[in-house]
């Protein structure tokens, strides 16, 4: 038998694959060796789709103590004590239909069969205790690390150029080129886009001219490193993540953040982020100045986010549920 089992390894270029290549060896290095449930994440094909479906349903080999739930769905008879992460509930305002009531039922199944819920923001909390209120007597918070930023990593840049990550229509990166070409701020020099749509190059191109951008596909973590450390601006707009990682490594990165004013991006930078609304008028004044939160400032925020923390917050989880 061993004491913590968890779920299989996701790609390293998603979200939730950066939380378990961070976590997990802190696990390690506590518990000793893991077990771990069939690999959900198989690929992108309607094949592997279904396939890893499957594999998510599928209990972990062999005894163990606690289970530990980081890629939905929860497997289907999970014997021991559960202690699950909740990472976002973006889909109750994307998703409609078959697949909506899809993620609901495993989430309500993932809150009836854990002892522990693990949310990674404020934001994910107040979701998931509004849908299910039940949710509240068993849940903590504990916020992410700074997800592919290295320690270090934090370097004042005065390059002129902004970075846009994310071709998924939650990102926004649509509105945020259409409100960087209205605006034509003079401090911006250049924009490069990791995995952005072409409307995205288009409206950049139209606006600034077809140099100005510099688009990179398929990006290794290697290049979204060296984007993050050679821009000085980052913007994203998505008002529907649970955390937000690129925010986060941006930021950990030294550069300016520019975000929508919600209660996430609130939440998690305070007064170390520029903030835009959703008047017209009020974005141009903003944009017309520099963005130039002091160094101190972003420096103080981005040290609030720590791998360490985080795996002490499941850590404490789990033993708490080994006694």
């Amino acid at each position: 038998m061993v004491d913590l089992a968890c779920s299989g390894v996701a790609r390293g270029n998603t979200g939730i694959g950066v939380v378990q290549r961070n976590l997990y060896p802190y696990l390690e290095t506590e518990f000793g060796p893991l077990a771990y449930s069939p690999v959900r994440d198989l690929g992108r094909s309607p094949t592997q789709r279904v396939l890893g479906l499957w594999n998510g349903f599928c209990r972990p080999n062999g005894s163990h103590q606690v289970y530990l739930s980081v890629v939905p769905p929860l497997p289907i008879g999970i014997r021991s004590t559960v202690v699950s992460i909740i990472h976002d509930l973006r889909w109750m305002r994307t998703r409609s239909g078959v697949s909506r009531q899809y993620r609901l039922w495993d989430l309500k199944r993932t809150v009836s069969h854990s002892d522990t819920l693990v949310c990674i923001s404020q934001r994910t909390f107040d979701d998931l205790v509004a849908l299910i209120p039940s949710a509240a007597s068993k849940a903590v918070v504990g916020w992410l690390g700074p997800g592919l930023t290295p320690p270090d990593s934090f370097e004042t840049k005065s390059s002129g150029r902004l970075l846009l990550i994310g071709g998924a229509p939650h990102k926004q990166n649509e509105s945020a080129a259409r409100i960087l070409a209205a605006e034509r701020p003079s401090w911006l020099r250049g924009i490069t886009g990791i995995g952005v749509s072409n409307e995205v190059r288009t409206i950049i191109a139209d606006a600034f001219g077809s140099t100005f951008g510099t688009w990179l596909d398929n990006a290794s973590d290697a290049d979204v490193i060296d984007a993050y450390q050679k821009s000085e601006f980052f913007m994203l707009l998505s008002q529907d993540e649970g955390f937000g990682l690129p925010f986060v490594e941006a930021l950990a990165s030294g550069c300016q953040v520019i975000a929508f004013d919600q209660p996430l991006t609130r939440e998690l930078f305070g007064s170390a982020c520029v903030y835009l609304s959703g008047d017209e008028a009020e974005n141009a004044a903003i944009l017309a100045i520099k963005p130039s939160v002091p160094e101190s400032v972003r420096r103080d925020v981005a040290g609030r986010f720590s791998w360490e923390s985080f795996a002490k917050t499941v850590i404490g989880a789990v033993r708490a549920e080994l006694r």
